[in-house]
């Protein structure tokens, strides 16, 4: 019978995470919170959108329930931000500077920008009752293949 030795598979996880975690723990982030401007209360769904110093979009991340999101950069550098959402005014942070490691923690206010429909004229011209009549028995004789519906006069 052959045994095998935890302790050698117990070396290999441990070197594992050595070599993983050091190198992920290093990584760029860029975290904040996006509320509305009036309210301070946090917004959900927002798209914000990582771009590079020449404002190419390189990245999206979501707002979770409390407006809150994460980023992570692959490389250190210079980056902006630009929050949207439908109803808001769009929002794009100044240039930030990320070092090798750094982590920048963000607070974002978006105004509203009801988004305006134009205006819808109605104009309802009232039938005779002969005419109300005629279309209320044309709809029941049309009815008439289900035995669930009579037509007027009992049949």
């Amino acid at each position: 019978m052959r045994r095998y030795s935890c302790p050698s598979l117990f070396g290999l996880l441990v070197l594992g995470f050595v070599l993983y975690f050091p190198a992920s723990l290093e990584a760029q982030t860029i975290r904040g919170t996006i509320t509305q401007a009036d309210t301070g209360e946090p917004l959900a769904g927002v798209r914000v959108w990582l771009l590079n110093w020449e404002g190419r979009e390189l990245s999206l991340a979501m707002t979770e329930p409390g407006g809150t999101f994460r980023i992570r950069p692959d490389d250190p550098g210079e980056y902006r931000l630009r929050a949207v959402r439908i109803g808001y005014r769009d929002h794009e942070t100044e240039l930030l500077e990320l070092g090798e490691g750094e982590e920048l923690e963000l607070e974002i206010s978006l105004a509203s920008d009801p988004v305006q429909l134009p205006g819808v004229t109605v104009e309802v011209e009232r039938l005779p009752s002969y005419e109300i009549q005629r279309a209320t028995y044309t709809g029941l004789y049309m009815r008439r293949g289900d035995n669930r519906w009579a037509t007027p006069g009992g049949n």
